[in-house]
C-alpha cells in the first residue's frame, strides 16, 4: 500500500505568505522513502505531485516532485506500473535506494487522498 503523509504541526502555527512548511511523507507498506524531507513547502509539494501523477495518467513517460534535498522521479514501465526512484540532491546527487515497482491507479488514489486532506486541513486552519 502506497500513501502521501502531510505533517499536522504546521496547522498550530502561523501559516506564512509562502504558506504552510512541513514534513512530507511518502510511505510504501509503512515504510517512509522520503527521509528527511521534514521542512518542505506543503502547498508546492502536493500541487507538484498531483500534477506529476495527472500527466502519468495522460500518457507522459516521466514525472517528477521537487523537494527542498529530494526528488522523486517517477517512470511508466509497462502498463500501469510506475517505477519510482528516490534521489538524494547532494554531490554528487545519489539514489537513495533500488527503484520500486507501483501501480497508477494506486499512484493515483494516494495523491487523490492527499491532496483532500491538505485541502480539507487547509480550510479548517484558515477558519
Amino acid at each position: 500500500m502506497i500513501a502521501f503523509r502531510v505533517g499536522q504541526h504546521w496547522q498550530r502555527e502561523e501559516v506564512s505568505a509562502t504558506g504552510p512548511r512541513d514534513e512530507f511523507a511518502l510511505e510504501l507498506e509503512g515504510l517512509n522513502l522520503l527521509p528527511g524531507a521534514n521542512d518542505e513547502p506543503l502547498a508546492k509539494t502536493v500541487l507538484n505531485l498531483a500534477e506529476a501523477v495527472v500527466a502519468l495518467v495522460d500518457g507522459e513517460r516521466a514525472g517528477q516532485v521537487s523537494l527542498e534535498h529530494l526528488e522523486l522521479c517517477f517512470w511508466r514501465t509497462r502498463g500501469v506500473e510506475v517505477a519510482l526512484s528516490v534521489i538524494e540532491l547532494s554531490q554528487p546527487p545519489k539514489q537513495l535506494r533500488a527503484p520500486v515497482t507501483i501501480e497508477l491507479p494506486a499512484l493515483v488514489d494516494a495523491t487523490v487522498a492527499c491532496a483532500r486532506a491538505f485541502l480539507r486541513d487547509m480550510t479548517k486552519h484558515r477558519a
